[in-house]
């Protein structure tokens, strides 16, 4: 997610970027001025049995969304970094906007992921 939430912001495919200086292209990084603010949530499994996690609420509010769980089965508590149930990404005007985005989402989340 931190990829696309520079792209939303900056204008910058990092992978294209990372791949053109890598390979010895002729490339020069000129990222756009921010346009945006732009972030990203990862939801983390818990300990217990995933009963309900409803992600179409949270399609509205969100540019990128990513998932990664089963319902009804058994978790532990995340081991490595790969470990996810979903990862978000959003964009907002402003700080202010963003604080309240990421409010919002998470009160999503909360109101429609359950554990047992």
């Amino acid at each position: 997610m931190i990829t696309n939430a520079i792209q939303h912001k900056y204008g910058l495919v990092m992978n294209e970027a990372a791949y053109k200086l890598q390979a010895g292209f002729n490339y020069q990084l000129s990222p756009q001025p921010p346009m945006t603010e732009s972030g990203f949530l990862t939801v983390l499994p818990q300990n217990g049995r995933l009963v309900k996690f409803n992600v179409a609420p949270l399609r509205p509010e969100v540019q990128h969304l990513e998932t990664n769980f089963e319902i009804g089965r058994e978790y532990d508590e995340m081991d490595e970094s790969t470990d996810y149930i979903a990862m978000v990404q959003f964009d907002a005007p402003n700080d202010d906007a963003m604080q309240h985005k990421i409010e919002k989402i998470n009160r999503i989340i909360k109101h429609n992921l359950v554990w047992e």
